[in-house]
């Protein structure tokens, strides 16, 4: 069950690639605690890349060949509209729970919602580089996840190599 008031503000600051490092790492989490979830977005992803941006390439390369592609761009327009809807949706929601964080959230909610069929594409990107490996890397040390009952540290400085179980539940 998903309570909202247990969601809480951590502003950061990310580069890119730690950006891109902490979006993989969790959607990995989510592969080896929750692969029924990870699989669903993994096809939902897919489905509304593959029509929005088949759509677009489909009907570029059309109208590049000289034939009119009108039935095509209400398509790609309505899946726009739907995924930037669906955006303002979660940044109205977002506003109501971080009203204090208004002004900081003003240009990431704008972004979310007007390009968001290519952060759609990013965001696969990330969820696919998922599907590889096992292993993440947390403030410094490094983890193999065997399962979901079952980690095991690889490198942390401080510590030499140990493994823990995670307590069934």
């Amino acid at each position: 069950a998903f309570e909202p008031g247990c969601l809480v503000a951590s502003p950061v600051r990310y580069s890119w690639p730690s950006l891109l490092e902490f979006v993989r790492r969790q959607y990995l989490i989510t592969r080896i605690y929750a692969p029924g979830l990870w699989w669903f977005v993994v096809f939902a992803d897919l489905i509304f890349n593959g029509a929005f941006w088949g759509g677009m390439i489909l009907g570029l390369w059309i109208w590049i060949a000289g034939n009119p592609a009108w039935w095509i761009a209400p398509i790609v327009i309505l899946l726009y509209v739907l995924s930037s809807l669906r955006a303002k949706i979660r940044q109205s929601a977002a506003a109501v729970r971080f009203a204090d964080y208004r002004e900081s959230l003003l240009l990431p909610s704008r972004l979310d919602i007007w390009l968001q069929p290519l952060l759609a594409l990013c965001n696969l990107t990330c969820l696919l580089s998922s599907a590889v490996g096992r292993t993440i890397t947390w403030r410094g040390i490094r983890y193999r996840m065997d399962g979901p009952n079952r980690t095991q540290i690889i490198k942390n400085q401080s510590i030499s190599a140990a493994e823990f179980e995670t307590p069934r539940g």
